[in-house]
């Protein structure tokens, strides 16, 4: 009895490998063992899946799979590969993954993420028409800011000598930014909340400088940019390490394609794994 279970799960255990290494019999990138529906074992109970997708990379290399359940998954590490895959190669590696779970969320497979190859192009240029209607790459963005700051300022001014807390009233403001450019409308603020108003004032303006650049009570406008590089280098450190978005939009491979010496299946999904190059040491040591 012993020996049938055995030999039943040495044949489904064989099954499933040969199905995970499915294929043309072509060199695919190595990965850690996996199994149908579980996946890689090894990235279960990964707390932080960055780091740990950084350690399988010096394992297996730059690049190399995992599986997702039964989905197939090529991670690019570092940002030659990245480069390569996505520079170089864009026309192949701008494809959309057709997961189970992209099929639930955009049925329709419609939008500048869901969708690929003409119908994407097409969604593109529509999505920048439209921003630059609403101000893209103008200054109409940049002067409804500075609209939005002057009613900021002008209701904490209102209300110098009672208690107000800022947080609410500055999500607020965001959104008005972006209700005035998409509707063409602001709304009216509401309900005062605690911290003083001139202790704020005083600490923005501590951080930006009273002089040189940017001097009082001038805002700082996107002109000053290039005069502000440690600014600059502050913000870019501080998105570097933040890293929201550590692998991007999903891709996937429009065709059969050869990459760095491996074979990749049309279809297959790919994880530009960003992270791996904001903390790069030859980056860092260069940067």
């Amino acid at each position: 009895m012993d020996l049938d279970i055995w030999l039943v799960g040495l044949t489904i255990f064989l099954l499933a490998y040969k199905y995970l290494r499915r294929g043309t019999g072509k060199k695919l990138p190595p990965g850690p063992l996996s199994f149908p529906v579980i996946g890689s074992p090894s990235l279960l109970g990964s707390s932080d899946i960055r780091k740990k997708l950084i350690k399988m990379a010096k394992q297996y290399g730059d690049v190399f799979t995992i599986f997702l359940g039964s989905s197939r998954v090529v991670v690019l590490n570092g940002y030659d590969a990245i480069y390569d895959a996505f520079a170089k190669n864009a026309r192949v590696f701008s494809g959309r993954p057709k997961t189970f779970h992209l099929r639930r969320w955009h049925k329709a497979m419609v939008g500048v993420i869901s969708t690929e190859g003409p119908f994407w192009r097409e969604q593109r240029r529509h999505a920048q028409h439209i921003l630059r209607d609403f101000g893209f790459g103008r200054t109409i963005l940049e002067d409804r800011i500075l609209e939005e700051v002057d009613f900021f300022v002008q209701y904490i001014e209102d209300r110098a000598n009672e208690p107000l807390y800022p947080v609410p009233l500055l999500r607020r403001s965001v959104a008005n930014v972006i209700a005035s450019v998409t509707f063409g409308k602001r709304m009216e603020y509401e309900d005062p909340v605690f911290v003083k108003y001139m202790e704020i004032f005083n600490r923005f303006f501590r951080v930006i400088g009273y002089s040189g650049v940017v001097r009082a009570f001038q805002f700082v406008r996107m002109h000053h940019r290039l005069q502000l590089p440690f600014t600059e280098a502050c913000v870019l450190e501080t998105q570097r390490l933040g890293d929201i978005a550590p692998f991007g939009v999903p891709h996937a491979v429009t065709e059969d394609t050869e990459f760095r010496g491996y074979f990749i299946p049309k279809d297959t999904e790919v994880f530009p794994n960003m992270y791996s190059v904001h903390m790069a040491e030859r980056m860092a040591a260069t940067g």
